[in-house]
């Protein structure tokens, strides 16, 4: 059995945490606030937590800094790419939408 590697949180995700909190509680690493026991989060690795609701692609994700590191840049596009064509289709529907209902009025 190999020795276990000693979990490195970058400082500047818990900037707002003393030593001793970081040490007891475990902390996502996207948004860098506490992960609570009650709450639901995902074990990433490497001593690394994050919450389900900062999950990559979403809001959270979106406004952090871990999503603009040189690695995740092409995941953003993708997801940002993703974002434009669903705003694309929505307003499609939408615009169908408000064409059949004239047509429903006059029956």
């Amino acid at each position: 059995m190999g020795r276990r590697k000693k979990t490195v949180i970058p400082e500047e995700l818990l900037s707002n945490a003393t030593l001793e909190e970081r040490l007891l509680h475990q902390y996502c690493y996207v948004c860098g606030k506490k992960v609570k026991s009650t709450e639901k989060s995902l074990y990433i690795g490497n001593g690394l937590y994050r919450h389900i609701d900062c999950a990559p692609g979403s809001p959270n994700w979106m406004e952090s800094d871990v999503s603009i590191t040189e690695k995740a840049l092409p995941y953003r596009r993708l997801f940002e790419l993703g974002a434009e064509r669903e705003k694309e289709k929505k307003l499609e529907r939408q615009r169908l939408k408000d064409l059949m209902l004239p047509m429903e009025a006059e029956e």
